[in-house]
């Protein structure tokens, strides 16, 4: 077999890095994540906010006073603009997220950012034994396994930021909705005109009742009470929320009468209760319950047929709409609302709150005569 002839090899060559050359500069100028920066405009029509390179980017550029921080809980139904969260707010809530992952976004967000308040919607399951955490955090800088070479090069070179690049100019040019505003919450309802809100109940109920009651980590807890420990050390306000659950899904977790749900809650308690006695010169942390039985978690699900009408306060039977978070907000900032909606516990109050919580569910089951 001939050898390549050495000028081919040098045409090849500097077409190849002419080519990379001209796509990493396509997509540094698009830039889909927003890690560079070179036209800003071009931000207005990145639907990419949902995704975790874009929200770590966001992190390290702007400076945010507060944090919403968890899950898809917060993506769903915590509004950053809502007025008791002040003019500097993010909703750093991440779809799909461990309790193992948000340690490592705690410290990237303490790295970047000068926070001065958390507001930190807690997922059950993420103290639930049986659920397994993110072996990968996707490519982000949340990572720290993963390298800036590695990261900067899938930004420039990736097919995945190249494919976001071209959905970009697309987006540009038909004025395309977002599903994603700019400060990290979902504008786009969960569920699309014309069909039955009975189908997402219907689908996330029977694994939560197959599930049943809540198996407590006790590592997860430990390593809960190591992130309040961090926030504390840095003089970070923390309010921490147990986040309301329709009563339909709310049923399952109390399979065994509620008896883990409320050594749960005892335990968080407790760990906020330390941290805050270790440092008094700090400010509170608070831990609020917005779990229960009530008027807002008990409200009828539409009928299957029923294509237009909405629950007032869920989606589904864990999220809940901005409509229940903006009353979570003001209970928790505000001091104002529903008192029957969310409670601020602490080692005085917790026994009699789980004692309350259990009688209602147990009301609940008997026969109505």
């Amino acid at each position: 077999m001939p050898e390549p002839h050495p000028r081919f090899l040098v045409v090849y060559l500097v077409t190849l890095g002419v080519a990379g050359a001209l796509l990493a500069g396509f997509n540094a100028v698009i830039d889909p994540f927003g890690a560079y920066r070179v036209l800003p405009s071009v931000g207005e029509h990145r639907d990419t906010h949902d995704t975790r390179p874009t929200r770590a980017e966001t992190i390290r550029h702007d400076q945010w006073d507060t944090v919403l921080f968890g899950s898809s809980l917060v993506v769903v139904g915590l509004d950053p603009t809502h007025p008791a969260l002040g003019a500097s707010c993010y909703n750093l809530g991440l779809s799909g997220s461990s309790l193992e992952e948000q340690e490592d976004v705690l410290d990237y967000v303490r790295r970047h950012n000068e926070t001065t308040q958390f507001v930190w919607v807690l997922d059950i399951d993420y103290f639930d034994e049986r659920t397994s955490p993110l072996s990968v955090y996707g490519r982000s800088p949340f990572d720290p396994s993963l390298s800036p070479l590695e990261y900067h090069a899938g930004n420039l070179l990736g097919m995945e930021a190249t494919e976001l690049s071209f959905r970009t100019l697309r987006r540009m040019r038909d004025s395309g909705s977002m599903e994603h505003d700019a400060l990290g919450r979902r504008i786009r309802p969960l569920l699309p005109l014309g069909v039955p809100q009975r189908v997402l109940f219907d689908q996330a109920v029977p694994p939560m009742e197959e599930r049943g009651a809540l198996r407590i980590s006790a590592e997860r807890l430990e390593r809960f009470e190591g992130m309040v420990a961090s926030a504390l050390d840095d003089g970070v306000k923390l309010r921490i929320a147990i986040p309301p659950i329709h009563a339909s899904g709310l049923t399952a977790w109390f399979a065994d009468g509620g008896t883990a749900i409320g050594t749960w809650r005892r335990r968080l308690v407790e760990i906020v209760d330390r941290q805050n006695r270790r440092v008094p010169a700090a400010p509170v942390v608070e831990l609020w319950d917005f779990l229960g039985f009530n008027a807002y978690s008990s409200q009828f699900i539409p009928d299957a047929d029923d294509r237009e009408t909405r629950h007032r306060w869920f989606w589904d039977p864990v999220h809940f709409k901005k409509e229940l978070g903006d009353l979570m907000l003001e209970r928790m900032i505000e001091s104002r609302g529903d008192p029957r909606f969310g409670v601020r516990l602490d080692i005085d109050n917790v026994d009699a709150h789980n004692a309350q919580q259990q009688r209602t569910y147990k009301e609940r089951l008997q026969p109505r005569i």
